[in-house]
Parts: structure tokens; C-alpha cells; sequence
């Protein structure tokens, strides 16, 4: 049986993409909802035979009930204007959770509070997003979503080497011991390849099933300057200074090294308390 998905702001740019790409999947019941009900959500019910039609004020709370009697899964999504001056989708969240909604997609930001350390602090519809954000990951228990993020002060496009220390250094060494003319007064890398952060939290999701993602925090986030300088220093110059030839040695070793995805699996770690 196909799940009811509601729609915030369906006559819109993000709600309208939303509508337009889950409709041609036809994998879905859509409820399009508005918070005025005029000719452009009219022109929905031709363009998209079949959709529910519903009312939901952001400011209303039993409206925002009503909308989601018997939904599946929200998305949800905030006004500008009414951002500058509250926190309004806090009641999309409450909401949800007393209709028993089991899914609630919400289309957040970054603080910029946050992303700058403290420089600018008036970017108020930033951080109120993210502020609804946290609150919803706070009600995760009750509204069954849970997305873990991983926080480093690393650039997304900077790629890291990955090594299972565990199961990758040993046949490394293993292959020193072989080969030592080889290797002798050489540094021997210890790595299955290069990863950006997003592409290690993909991994995760694939590992654990649950959502992940990476978020990048400012270099003074992780609270000592030798720190700050390490994360300064990856992003400028990675490591292993970039070199990758080790990838090409990594063929001559009888060992397959560890992907993202069994690094995690190795791990055993499923996401944080929550």
C-alpha cells in the first residue's frame, strides 16, 4: 500500500520540486499542501490528477494536526519573513509528532552563527533553521528520524586517506618484511585510497542503514590551536602531502584494503545515544 506523503508548501520552488518528482515516481499518495488556498493550488489538481488538497497554517497548530491526519511522511519547510521573527516551524515538528507521523523531512541550514565562530551573528533565518533543526533531532525518539552528523572543521571538497588500523597495517608491514630492498629508507604509506568526509558518512549510511551526514564547524570549534592547525594544515596541503602512488602498490600487496563502508562495518558503531 502506497504511504500518504504531505506536502509544506506545494505551490512553491522547494515544495513544488518535491510534489513534481514524487508524483512521477508514482510510488506515493501526496497531500499538496498551502497555506492559501487560491487559483495556484487549483492548478495543482490539473496538473497532478489525483493529489489530496490541504490547508496548513505554520501559526496554527490544530491546522497543522488536521494536515497531517493520517501522513506518513512530512516534508516541511519555513516561511522567510515569519523566520526573522520566530521560530515557526517548531509547531511543524509538534505537530507531527501528535498525528503520528512516522517521517519528517525538513529543509534546514547551517548556523551561521555557528559556521563562523561567533563573526556573524544576525544571519536570523540561518540559525533559526537550524535552531527547528535541533529540535527536531531532539524529538527524533518520538517522530522516528534520526540523522548522525559528522562535525569536522574540514573543507567538503578535502579528501583524507582512509586505514583500518586494525586490519590494514599488518599485511603493510607483512609486506615490508617481504620486500625490503624495496623498501628500505622509504616511507611506506598505509592507506586503501583518498575520501571526501561526505563520501565516509555515505559509507555509514550504507554500513548501519541510518542517515548520515557531514557537517563542516569552524577550525576553532575543536577548542586547542594545535588541533586548529592540524585541520588547517589537511585542508591546505592533505595528507600524505597528496601523493598517491601507494594506491598503484597497494595492487602488489596480497591484501584488498578496507573500504568506507567496511570500515564502518568493522567499527560496530551504529550512531551515538540517542
Amino acid at each position: 500500500m502506497s504511504k500518504l506523503v504531505a506536502i509544506i508548501g506545494a505551490t512553491g520552488p522547494q515544495g513544488g520540486s518535491v510534489l513534481k518528482t514524487l508524483y512521477a515516481s508514482g510510488k506515493h499518495k501526496l497531500r499538496a499542501l498551502t497555506c492559501n488556498p487560491d487559483s495556484s493550488i487549483k492548478a495543482l489538481v490539473a496538473k497532478y490528477p489525483g493529489i489530496e488538497l490541504g490547508q496548513a497554517d505554520l501559526d496554527d497548530a490544530s491546522s497543522l494536526c488536521k494536515a497531517f491526519d493520517n501522513v506518513d511522511t512530512a516534508f516541511g519547510m519555513t516561511d522567510y519573513y515569519a523566520l526573522m521573527q520566530k521560530e515557526q516551524d517548531k509547531g511543524v515538528v509538534d505537530a507531527a509528532i501528535n498525528a503520528g507521523v512516522k517521517m519528517l523531512v525538513y529543509s534546514g541550514m547551517d548556523s551561521m552563527t555557528v559556521l563562523s565562530g561567533g563573526k556573524y551573528t544576525n544571519c536570523v533565518h540561518f540559525d533559526n533553521k537550524h535552531n527547528i533543526e535541533e529540535y527536531l533531532n531532539s524529538k527524533s525518539d518520538a517522530i522516528g528520524g534520526f540523522t548522525v552528523e559528522f562535525t569536522f572543521p574540514l573543507k567538503p571538497t578535502t579528501k583524507i586517506p582512509l586505514v583500518d588500523t586494525v586490519n590494514d597495517v599488518g599485511p603493510v608491514v607483512k609486506y615490508v618484511l617481504e620486500h625490503p630492498e624495496e623498501c628500505l629508507e622509504e616511507a611506506i604509506e598505509v592507506s586503501g585510497g583518498y575520501y571526501e568526509a561526505q563520501a565516509m558518512a555515505d559509507a555509514f549510511t550504507k554500513a548501519t542503514g541510518k542517515p548520515a551526514r557531514f557537517v563542516q564547524i569552524p577550525y576553532e570549534a575543536v577548542g586547542s590551536d594545535e588541533l586548529a592547525q592540524m585541520f588547517k594544515g589537511i585542508d591546505e596541503f592533505g595528507l600524505f602531502a597528496g601523493r598517491k602512488d601507494f594506491i598503484e602498490r597497494n595492487k602488489e600487496i596480497d591484501y584488498t584494503f578496507t573500504t568506507p563502508t567496511e570500515f564502518w562495518k568493522h567499527r560496530g558503531w551504529t550512531g551515538p545515544d540517542q
